[in-house]
C-alpha cells in the first residue's frame, strides 16, 4: 500500500473541512445509495452531529482514499467495559477502490489509537464500495 494521510476530525459542523474531501471521492463514481450523496453527508453534519460526532478521512497523493463519519461507545459486560467503534449509522461511509477494507481497517484502528481511543470492537456497518 502506498504511503496514506489519516486525519480525525471531531465534533460538530465539521463539513467545512469534510465536504471538499467528500464531494471529490463521489465524483469519481456514482452513488449507490442516497447515503452516500454530499447533500445527504452535509445536512447529517450539520444537523444531526453532536460534538461527539468524528470523521475518518484518508487520502494519498492521487486523492481521497475515504471518508467515514463514525462513534465511539462503549459497552458494558458484566464488569468489563468494552470500547466499541461503529459506522454513523445515519449515512453511508465513502470508500474509494484503491483502499482495501484490510487497510481501511488498519488506519481507522492507528488513528484511534493515536488519539488515544483504543478499540476492541470495530463495526463498520454501511460502508459500501464506490463502484458501479
Amino acid at each position: 500500500m502506498r504511503p496514506v494521510r489519516t486525519r480525525i476530525l471531531r465534533g460538530r459542523r465539521q463539513w467545512a473541512a469534510v465536504g471538499p474531501v467528500w464531494s471529490r471521492l463521489a465524483a469519481q463514481v456514482p452513488a449507490r445509495s442516497h447515503l452516500q450523496t454530499p447533500e445527504w453527508a452535509r445536512a447529517l453534519t450539520e444537523e444531526f452531529h453532536t460534538d461527539e460526532a468524528r470523521w475518518l478521512v484518508v487520502e494519498d497523493d492521487d486523492g481521497p482514499l475515504a471518508v467515514l463519519p463514525f462513534k465511539l461507545g462503549e459497552r458494558r459486560f458484566g464488569p468489563l467495559r468494552v470500547r466499541v467503534l461503529s459506522s454513523e449509522r445515519l449515512t453511508d461511509g465513502l470508500v474509494h477502490p484503491r483502499l482495501p477494507p484490510a487497510d481501511l481497517r488498519r488506519e481507522l484502528l492507528v488513528a484511534a489509537r493515536g488519539a488515544g481511543w483504543p478499540v476492541a470492537v470495530l463495526s463498520l456497518n454501511g460502508v459500501r464500495p464506490r463502484t458501479p
